[in-house]
């Protein structure tokens, strides 16, 4: 059977996220989940970013990570503002 590179790595990413999902739960922490932390991480690693280079870091599609940011922006996780360069993007902190 043959598989592309970008399927492994899909299914990797899959196994990851739901490995960390079970430690998050393990540790009592319901604040965010896998793919979440992992935009929290790059956050923190390199502050303030657009949403495209969000994506761009984490390797999350544009509509998964706009619904999961307006989720992590609810519940007071980062704070989102729009870009003074461009008005037409979108600024996470």
């Amino acid at each position: 059977m043959h598989y592309n590179g970008g399927y492994l790595i899909g299914q990797i990413n899959k196994l990851t996220n739901r490995r960390v999902n079970e430690l998050l739960k393990k540790e009592n922490i319901s604040e965010f989940n896998g793919a979440q932390g992992t935009i929290l991480f790059v956050l923190s690693n390199e502050g303030e970013m657009s949403i495209k280079d969000i994506g761009k870091a984490t390797g999350l599609a544009k509509t998964s990570l706009t619904s999961m940011l307006e989720r992590m922006e609810k519940k007071g996780l980062i704070v989102k503002r729009p870009s003074e360069e461009d008005k037409r993007s979108t600024i996470v902190a």
